[in-house]
């Protein structure tokens, strides 16, 4: 049984449409899951979606997150972050890595 009132299917159509639109000017996809490689804990690094989110908004450059993914509209644009948020995810790395004593 469907609790979704079929007055609403215009509605529905007009987002579900609108969604489409943005997310196919987004096309280039940067992964925000990454194998967290401490070894302990979860199995996805935590520190690895935040690095893309903190380069993305240091080099200011608009992103829109789906599912696990940041997507961004330029090829270009996806490189740079990609290139930051790995300068950024290790020196968190190396950060931790200090504070945990494991150098």
């Amino acid at each position: 049984m469907s609790i979704c009132d079929p007055a609403d299917d215009a509605a529905r159509a007009l987002i579900k449409a609108n969604r489409e639109q943005t997310i196919s000017e987004y096309r280039f996809k940067i992964p925000l899951r990454r194998k967290n490689r401490l070894g302990a804990g979860v199995k996805w690094d935590p520190i690895w979606p935040n690095s893309v989110k903190q380069a993305a908004n240091e080099l200011n450059i608009e992103f829109i997150q789906v599912n696990d993914q940041a997507r961004t509209r330029t090829r270009e644009e996806a490189d740079k972050v990609s290139k930051l948020a790995e300068s950024i995810w290790n020196q968190e790395h190396e950060q931790f890595a200090i504070l945990v004593g494991d150098q």
